[in-house]
């Protein structure tokens, strides 16, 4: 049977278009299955990363709320409420936890968080301990762990500056309250021992109020009296910091006036100015 040149071409083209197809086709899995292990190699990588800004994400949103997560009314929230309230995307698949109760070092109260991402191993399932704030990531000795993406912030860290911070504070005023007490003793011909500068009621040349309770600084005129800013009538956690000169202050010398600040966990921290000898 003749064949015309024209079928032998027409026969050829469809075979090469078919060996072209077969090998793009083979290039097209190739290259997805290079992608594939591309990615999964990347994996512990990218894990580690959305750890790393996911802990940095968690110890921002610590400190912008230490006054309320150290306090007695502090609900605890779940892991995902935690990473949401920090802005960590859910879908990076991350998993966190807090402490339930206030660890304790020193006078500083403070929780702990930590943030781990899942692995594919079920058999090796991180464990938080919320007592404790101990992170296990791998329970079972005795059974194969392989690399894992975790991190714990210790909110002692935080609250242990901001407590330096408002005694900083307390100290500044204390100073400025020891410094104008000893400049009107220094303007007395008579440098009267006797004579509380600390209270303008006993000594009408003073400026100071009388407190005979606490008193936030923000509602008198000793911060003016004494020139210093505003902002000093705050403490590190923006809570009021108050003041008191009366009661057992005021009775003999020296005389003092008594600097307060209220830590979230409850506790004041006090600091006195002394009447200078």
């Amino acid at each position: 049977m003749y064949s015309s040149p024209a079928r032998q071409r027409g026969a050829a083209f469809i075979v090469l278009v078919t060996i072209v197809a077969a090998v793009s086709l083979l290039f097209v899995l190739g290259q997805a299955s290079w992608q594939s292990r591309q990615r999964l190699n990347e994996l512990p990588t990218v894990r580690a990363k959305r750890v790393e800004l996911a802990a940095a994400a968690l110890r921002e949103w610590y400190r912008l709320n230490a006054a309320e997560i150290d306090a007695a009314s502090f609900t605890v929230p779940s892991g995902p409420a935690l990473l949401a309230a920090a802005g960590v995307p859910a879908q990076w698949g991350l998993e966190a936890g807090i402490t339930s109760t206030q660890l304790s070092r020193g006078q500083i109260r403070y929780r702990v968080l930590a943030v781990w991402a899942p692995t594919d191993d079920d058999a090796q399932i991180p464990v938080f301990n919320a007592s404790t704030g101990e992170l296990v990531l791998c329970p079972d000795t005795d059974s194969y762990c392989g690399q894992r993406a975790a991190a714990r912030i210790e909110g002692f860290d935080i609250q242990a500056e901001l407590y330096a911070a408002t005694v900083h504070s307390l100290r500044n005023l204390a100073d400025a309250a020891q410094a104008y007490f000893h400049s009107y003793w220094l303007g007395d011909p008579d440098h009267n021992l006797s004579v509380n500068y600390f209270r303008s009621c006993v000594a009408p040349r003073s400026a100071l109020p009388c407190l005979d309770n606490w008193t936030s600084l923000s509602t008198t005129s000793l911060l003016p009296a004494l020139q210093e800013p505003g902002s000093l009538g705050f403490d590190a956690w923006g809570g009021q910091i108050e003041a008191m000169n009366g009661g057992s202050n005021d009775d003999t010398p020296p005389y003092r006036l008594a600097f307060r600040a209220n830590t979230p966990w409850g506790a004041p921290i006090l600091i006195y100015a002394l009447q200078r000898l």
